[in-house]
Protein backbone atom coordinates (compact mmCIF):
# COMPACT_ATOMS: atom_id res chain seq x y z
CA UNK A 1 0.00 0.00 0.00
CA UNK A 2 1.37 3.40 -0.94
CA UNK A 3 0.46 6.67 0.73
CA UNK A 4 1.56 9.10 -1.96
CA UNK A 5 4.14 10.56 0.41
CA UNK A 6 7.86 10.00 -0.01
CA UNK A 7 10.11 9.13 2.91
CA UNK A 8 11.58 12.64 2.53
CA UNK A 9 8.11 14.19 2.94
CA UNK A 10 7.53 12.11 6.05
CA UNK A 11 10.96 13.02 7.50
CA UNK A 12 10.28 16.71 6.97
CA UNK A 13 6.84 16.46 8.57
CA UNK A 14 8.35 14.74 11.60
CA UNK A 15 11.01 17.50 11.81
CA UNK A 16 8.25 20.12 11.67
CA UNK A 17 6.55 18.53 14.67
CA UNK A 18 9.64 17.61 16.69
CA UNK A 19 12.59 19.90 17.32
CA UNK A 20 15.02 17.08 18.07
CA UNK A 21 14.21 15.51 14.69
CA UNK A 22 14.68 18.91 13.03
CA UNK A 23 18.26 18.84 14.31
CA UNK A 24 18.89 15.93 11.92
CA UNK A 25 18.77 18.52 9.10
CA UNK A 26 20.85 21.22 10.82
CA UNK A 27 24.37 22.04 9.69
CA UNK A 28 26.58 24.42 11.66
CA UNK A 29 29.75 26.34 10.92
CA UNK A 30 32.93 24.40 11.43
CA UNK A 31 35.69 26.44 13.04
CA UNK A 32 38.36 23.88 12.10
CA UNK A 33 40.15 25.58 9.20
CA UNK A 34 41.51 22.25 7.90
CA UNK A 35 38.11 20.79 7.10
CA UNK A 36 34.77 21.59 5.46
CA UNK A 37 33.17 24.98 6.31
CA UNK A 38 30.04 23.31 7.68
CA UNK A 39 29.25 20.12 9.53
CA UNK A 40 26.25 18.16 10.73
CA UNK A 41 24.91 19.33 14.10
CA UNK A 42 26.34 17.01 16.75
CA UNK A 43 23.56 15.57 18.90
CA UNK A 44 25.69 15.24 22.00
CA UNK A 45 23.85 13.93 25.09
CA UNK A 46 23.99 17.30 26.92
CA UNK A 47 22.46 19.02 23.87
CA UNK A 48 19.67 16.45 23.60
CA UNK A 49 18.95 16.93 27.30
CA UNK A 50 18.84 20.70 26.68
CA UNK A 51 16.50 20.14 23.70
CA UNK A 52 14.18 18.15 25.97
CA UNK A 53 14.17 21.06 28.41
CA UNK A 54 13.29 23.49 25.60
CA UNK A 55 10.30 21.34 24.65
CA UNK A 56 9.01 21.09 28.25
CA UNK A 57 9.55 24.47 29.88
CA UNK A 58 8.59 28.06 29.10
CA UNK A 59 11.24 29.68 31.29
CA UNK A 60 14.70 28.21 30.79
CA UNK A 61 18.08 29.30 32.12
CA UNK A 62 21.25 27.65 30.81
CA UNK A 63 24.63 28.09 32.44
CA UNK A 64 26.92 27.28 29.56
CA UNK A 65 30.57 26.86 28.83
CA UNK A 66 32.17 27.86 25.58
CA UNK A 67 32.38 25.44 22.66
CA UNK A 68 29.70 23.01 23.88
CA UNK A 69 27.08 23.81 21.24
CA UNK A 70 24.38 25.57 23.30
CA UNK A 71 24.40 28.72 21.17
CA UNK A 72 24.03 26.65 17.98
CA UNK A 73 21.22 24.71 19.67
CA UNK A 74 19.42 27.96 20.58
CA UNK A 75 19.92 29.33 17.05
CA UNK A 76 18.46 26.10 15.63
CA UNK A 77 15.53 26.31 18.04
CA UNK A 78 14.82 29.95 17.14
CA UNK A 79 14.76 29.02 13.44
CA UNK A 80 12.56 25.97 14.06
CA UNK A 81 10.03 28.11 15.93
CA UNK A 82 9.95 30.73 13.17
CA UNK A 83 9.85 28.35 10.20
CA UNK A 84 7.28 25.93 11.55
CA UNK A 85 5.00 28.25 13.53
CA UNK A 86 3.24 30.80 11.33
CA UNK A 87 3.14 34.25 12.88
CA UNK A 88 5.80 33.46 15.48
CA UNK A 89 7.84 36.38 16.78
CA UNK A 90 11.32 35.46 18.00
CA UNK A 91 13.43 38.08 19.77
CA UNK A 92 17.15 37.58 20.22
CA UNK A 93 18.60 39.92 22.84
CA UNK A 94 22.38 40.05 22.95
CA UNK A 95 24.83 42.17 24.92
CA UNK A 96 25.33 44.56 22.00
CA UNK A 97 24.24 45.10 18.42
CA UNK A 98 27.29 43.29 17.03
CA UNK A 99 26.63 40.19 19.11
CA UNK A 100 22.94 40.24 18.13
CA UNK A 101 23.87 40.35 14.45
CA UNK A 102 26.32 37.45 14.88
CA UNK A 103 23.58 35.36 16.50
CA UNK A 104 21.20 36.12 13.63
CA UNK A 105 23.92 35.21 11.11
CA UNK A 106 24.10 31.77 12.74
CA UNK A 107 20.36 31.36 12.24
CA UNK A 108 20.65 32.40 8.58
CA UNK A 109 23.58 30.02 8.10
CA UNK A 110 21.47 27.12 9.36
CA UNK A 111 18.52 28.18 7.19
CA UNK A 112 20.71 28.43 4.10
CA UNK A 113 21.76 24.79 4.42
CA UNK A 114 18.33 23.30 5.13
CA UNK A 115 16.85 21.07 2.44
CA UNK A 116 14.93 23.24 -0.05
CA UNK A 117 11.67 21.44 0.80
CA UNK A 118 11.92 22.67 4.41
CA UNK A 119 12.42 26.33 3.52
CA UNK A 120 9.65 28.87 3.31
CA UNK A 121 9.70 32.14 1.42
CA UNK A 122 11.77 34.87 3.07
CA UNK A 123 10.12 38.29 3.21
CA UNK A 124 12.77 40.27 5.14
CA UNK A 125 16.49 39.62 5.23
CA UNK A 126 18.48 42.36 6.95
CA UNK A 127 21.31 42.46 9.46
CA UNK A 128 18.81 42.59 12.35
CA UNK A 129 15.68 40.84 11.05
CA UNK A 130 14.87 37.62 9.23
CA UNK A 131 11.21 37.32 8.30
CA UNK A 132 9.04 34.88 6.39
CA UNK A 133 5.91 35.18 4.27
CA UNK A 134 4.03 33.33 7.03
CA UNK A 135 4.50 36.58 9.01
CA UNK A 136 6.90 34.80 11.37
CA UNK A 137 10.05 36.76 12.09
CA UNK A 138 13.26 36.73 14.06
CA UNK A 139 14.61 40.05 15.33
CA UNK A 140 18.10 40.51 16.75
CA UNK A 141 18.36 43.37 19.23
CA UNK A 142 21.02 44.77 21.54
CA UNK A 143 19.96 44.49 25.18
CA UNK A 144 19.24 48.18 25.63
CA UNK A 145 16.95 49.40 28.40
CA UNK A 146 13.89 49.33 26.10
CA UNK A 147 14.71 46.14 24.14
CA UNK A 148 11.73 43.83 23.83
CA UNK A 149 9.24 46.33 25.20
CA UNK A 150 7.19 46.80 22.03
CA UNK A 151 6.48 43.17 21.10
CA UNK A 152 4.77 40.22 22.69
CA UNK A 153 6.99 37.47 21.39
CA UNK A 154 6.51 33.76 20.96
CA UNK A 155 10.11 33.17 22.01
CA UNK A 156 12.73 35.41 23.62
CA UNK A 157 16.37 34.34 23.80
CA UNK A 158 18.79 36.34 25.92
CA UNK A 159 22.26 35.14 24.98
CA UNK A 160 25.07 35.87 27.45
CA UNK A 161 22.41 37.27 29.78
CA UNK A 162 24.79 37.87 32.70
CA UNK A 163 26.53 40.50 30.59
CA UNK A 164 23.37 42.46 29.74
CA UNK A 165 23.57 45.88 31.38
CA UNK A 166 19.77 46.09 31.62
CA UNK A 167 18.96 42.45 32.41
CA UNK A 168 16.23 43.19 34.96
CA UNK A 169 14.56 45.82 32.75
CA UNK A 170 14.72 43.43 29.76
CA UNK A 171 13.19 40.63 31.79
CA UNK A 172 10.37 42.93 32.91
CA UNK A 173 9.83 44.05 29.31
CA UNK A 174 9.51 40.52 27.95
CA UNK A 175 7.61 39.08 30.93
CA UNK A 176 4.30 39.35 28.98
CA UNK A 177 5.79 36.77 26.58
CA UNK A 178 5.88 34.20 29.37
CA UNK A 179 2.55 35.28 30.82
CA UNK A 180 0.96 35.01 27.37
CA UNK A 181 2.14 31.43 26.88
CA UNK A 182 5.43 32.19 25.13
CA UNK A 183 8.90 31.01 26.04
CA UNK A 184 11.92 32.80 27.50
CA UNK A 185 15.42 31.37 27.38
CA UNK A 186 18.42 32.89 29.12
CA UNK A 187 21.90 31.53 28.60
CA UNK A 188 25.25 32.75 29.81
CA UNK A 189 28.81 31.65 30.43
Amino acid sequence: MTTGYSSTDISHEIARRNFKRFLDFVRVQNTDLDSEPDMVFQKWPHLMQAADILELHRLVVFLKARQIGITWLMASYALWVAVFHAGAVVLILSKGEGEAKVFLRRIKFIYGLLPEEMKIAVSVDSATEFGFETTAKIQALPATEDAGRSETATLVIQDEADYHKHLEANYAAVRPTIDGGGQHIMAST
